[in-house]
């Protein structure tokens, strides 16, 4: 993300000669409300409810839509082009209290609350953008794979698995924190922190909470070990005035890596599956990060040396390969420690999972922020924990009555619902309530998420969105919306079907198709939802099935050949006409 220059949604860092310089990052989304320095060094507060750092739209306190234009390095006013797609303008933005007499000129034309395009949404959902904004709308950032530079992460399954963590300051900023509180941070349970109710645990409750005890972890906290150079060497700052060490972050991690083994530490005794890589190692530095809205802080990312191309440093036998980096202190001041969502968010990509556009709803994007400025992590989406392997949906293909859902908090329960596109395309259905780690979510009932183009490959980021009981439009709710998106919710929604005409209501393809499915009667009673599940021959359909041994043959519309056979295909031809012939090819 970015406070001043130029913002890149994966960070390009390395180390010559021993890190490629096209090491790659992702990092944690900024806070709701950000203050970003524009380039002549003025301050400007954006509410980021809508912005990751995939997409940088924010939007001013009083709620002008801005995007980050790298050209000029400032925050500047979006604006729709003909295609419907929301832009950079060339008007600087600014707090109301200090625009200019033009500036006001301006703005008094704009629409507030503008949001990308459909076809921009589903894009950045979809990963295939970074953050360049140009007039004809957000260019991709070309070749760009954010994933292919995580070969080895740390394994989401497993109990006891060991993680190392590692502490280091810089020459001109010192290490406060006690090390015995850093211990306790990832791994004691029932941990505070400082802030009563606020951290909600440790590191280590969260995982295995969020897992249903299938992935508990013991952390070695190590150090601080002292960086042999200032702060500005290291920083991939996006400070305007600061000039940024691309290769810094890098550097950091090799140094840090070495002081630990020079210290005795052992590193093979962190490659938990033995395959001779050392699991994803944390970084953690002195001072605040630029998501704490430091101008010179560092960035806390989840990132990997490119270890693929080249011989990666070894220690103990082990391989390092993947880090994340999190930030000593909390926000930018005072001397509170960082909050366990930034340590839960960051890990999280070292098990292979994206920033999914889901706001509040997820971990793996806003979610941190739920409970204020990241102080808590709210629970996993239905989408990550199916990913992870730590829940198996139940497939619903029949039509029922009596279906329930108790709270994810406390219970493994999930729902899956495919379409006609294949099983790379599906709903997936949770019941989140405002208990346990979900405590401040902004609402509570039965949510629904639309899952288009999974694949097995990690390097693939997937179209993921959730349907909304308040057909709201945009890309993620705003707070005064966000309690409306489950069901049956505050209007009290009870339905939901592919016959619904609502954009972001429906349970359609993302091609239109329709399955025949509904549910209705949605109901929400003492935190347990329920509902009837509908399952009917889609219009317009015929299936047919054949032996997969036969090479032609000639099926009329409403006939079944050999259904009984151990060995059949089927075929379903959409909007088939009666009384009409199709032949359908089979090989085997």
């Amino acid at each position: 993300m970015k406070t001043g220059k130029l913002v890149l949604a994966y960070l390009l860092l390395g180390a010559v000669g021993l890190v490629d310089p096209a090491l790659s990052a992702s990092a944690r989304p900024f806070p709701p409300e950000y203050q970003a320095i524009q380039a002549n060094g003025a301050k400007l507060t954006i509410t980021m409810t809508e912005s990751d750092e995939a997409s940088q739209l924010g939007r001013t306190v009083d709620g002008y839509s801005v995007l980050f234009d790298a050209a000029t390095g400032n925050y500047v006013y979006a604006v729709k082009n003909a295609q419907g797609d929301l832009v950079v303008s060339k008007m600087a933005a600014s707090d109301p209290a200090a625009r200019s007499d033009a500036e006001k000129a301006f703005v008094a034309k704009l629409a507030k609350n503008l949001a990308f395009s459909k076809a921009q949404a589903a894009a950045i959902s979809a990963g295939k953008f970074g953050s360049k904004f140009t007039k004809s709308g957000v260019s991709p950032m070309k070749g760009s794979k954010p994933f292919n530079l995580f070969p080895r992460g740390f394994p989401s399954k497993g109990q006891n698995l060991k993680h190392l963590v590692i502490c280091v300051d810089y020459a001109d900023l010192a290490w406060t924190i006690d090390m015995t509180n850093m211990t306790n941070y990832y791994n004691q349970a029932g941990y505070q922190g400082p802030i009563p109710d606020q951290q909600g645990g440790s590191f280590r409750d969260w995982y295995k909470a969020s897992s249903y005890n299938q992935l508990t972890i013991d952390t070695t906290v190590v150090g601080p070990y002292h960086l042999v150079n200032k702060r500005a060497y290291y920083s991939a700052t996006w400070n305007p005035k600061a000039t940024p060490n691309p290769y810094g972050p890098g550097l950091l991690v090799l140094e840090a890596c070495a002081a630990a083994y020079a210290a005795g530490v052992d590193f093979s005794q962190f490659d938990n599956d033995h395959n001779g890589w050392v699991d994803t190692i944390g970084i953690v530095f002195a001072g605040y990060s630029a998501q704490g809205s430091d101008p010179y802080g560092q960035v806390e990312i989840m990132s990997s040396l490119h270890c693929y191309k080249q011989t990666p440093p070894i220690y103990n036998g082990g391989k390092v390969c993947a880090f994340y980096m999190i930030a000593e202190l909390r926000r930018n001041q005072g001397k509170l420690p960082e909050s366990i969502s930034a340590a839960v968010h960051e890990f999280g990509h070292g098990l292979w999972l994206w920033d999914y556009p889901l706001g509040y709803w997820s971990e793996m994007h806003l979610g941190p922020y739920a409970g204020g400025w990241g102080d808590i992590p709210t629970d996993m989406d239905a989408y990550c924990k199916e990913k992870l392997g730590w829940s198996r949906p139940k497939v619903l293909n029949t039509t029922g009555t009596g279906k329930r859902l108790r709270p994810v908090s406390s219970y493994n329960e999930y729902f899956r619902i495919d379409t006609l596109s294949g099983p790379g395309e599906y709903f997936l259905l949770e019941n989140r309530q405002q208990t346990g780690y979900d405590r401040f979510l902004p609402g509570h009932g039965l949510m629904i998420y639309h899952i288009a183009g999974e694949t097995s490959d990690p390097l693939i980021q997937p179209y993921i969105r959730f349907e909304r009981a308040n057909n709201d439009p945009h890309t993620y709710p705003s707070e005064a919306a966000a309690p409306g998106v489950p069901f049956p919710g505050p209007t009290n929604v009870t339905s939901i079907s592919d016959n619904h005409v609502e954009a972001d209501c429906n349970l359609r393809d993302l091609n239109g198709a329709k399955a025949g499915i509904a549910i209705t009667h949605i109901a929400e009673n003492g935190g347990v939802i329920t509902f009837d599940f509908i399952k009917t021959a889609p219009p317009n359909t015929e299936q047919f099935c054949t032996l997969a041994t036969v090479d032609t043959g000639a099926l009329k519309s409403g006939s079944h050949a050999n259904t009984h056979a151990s060995n059949n295909r089927c075929f379903i031809i959409t909007a088939a006409k009666v009384g009409t012939q199709y032949t359908i090819m089979s090989r085997p």
